[in-house]
């Protein structure tokens, strides 16, 4: 992301709406005794802090985001350049819209994985959702749901995989299509701020029942390794 952007990125991401909902999601994931878990693209580590302190590692190619990480291990790396150990689960949190390699990455992470492993993904959806937002972090595409399914290995059989942030998709795209100088993340009022957060804990509830949203902001997707 633009290096004028990062430091309120920081700010904003402990309590704003969808950063919250997002990590309200992933605390969902049941995660076993001594299970290692790896997060690519940690980023100051919000996301890690909901699992057991002693399992985490983090990387992040952000250097001002990994001194900022106190409670586990965490380096600055290239996830396409590092040599990585083997994990039980790993996450990669609207990491690969940022890399030219996306399907290649995925297989990396996939081989890091032990037997029955989970990969838990989020990404950016749909190109008509494209915005300067998107141009201010950097990404290099979004995908629709058949796209993303390309870029699988073979080797993960999916768990989950839908669409999230269902109910509030049109007013993000009105407010792309008439924002177009800057992003949309920026400071929101508390009313708004608690009203979004709980229409996506209602969301995220939906999908641990099994619900599939036919369309969203974002892609959600838990895949387990098999042994093929």
């Amino acid at each position: 992301m633009d290096k004028s952007y990062e430091q309120e990125y920081f700010k904003l991401e402990k309590e704003y709406w969808w950063f919250k909902a997002r990590r309200h999601l992933i605390k969902k994931i049941k995660i076993k005794p001594n299970q290692k878990i790896l997060e690519v693209g940690c980023g100051t580590g919000l996301n890690l802090n909901l699992f057991p302190k002693n399992q985490r590692h983090g990387i992040d190619i952000s250097k001002e985001a990994i001194k900022q990480i106190k409670d586990f291990p965490a380096e600055v790396a290239d996830i396409q350049k590092v040599k990585l150990k083997k994990y039980d689960i790993i996450l990669a949190l609207d990491l690969i819209e940022h890399l030219d390699k996306d399907k290649q990455t995925l297989q990396k992470l996939t081989n890091a994985l032990n037997p029955k492993g989970k990969l838990i993904i989020t990404v950016p959806a749909f190109k008509c959702l494209w915005s300067k937002h998107d141009e201010v972090n950097h990404h290099k595409r979004r995908y629709n749901r058949k796209q993303f399914k390309t870029i699988l290995p073979k080797q993960l059989k999916t768990n989950i995989l839908t669409y999230w942030n269902f109910s509030l998709f049109p007013i993000v795209f009105i407010l792309n299509k008439l924002n177009k100088k800057k992003s949309n993340l920026k400071p929101i009022n508390p009313v708004l701020n608690f009203i979004f957060y709980n229409k996506l804990k209602l969301e995220n509830w939906l999908i641990t029942q099994g619900i599939n949203f036919p369309f969203g902001t974002s892609i959600f997707y838990i895949g387990e390794k098999t042994d093929k």
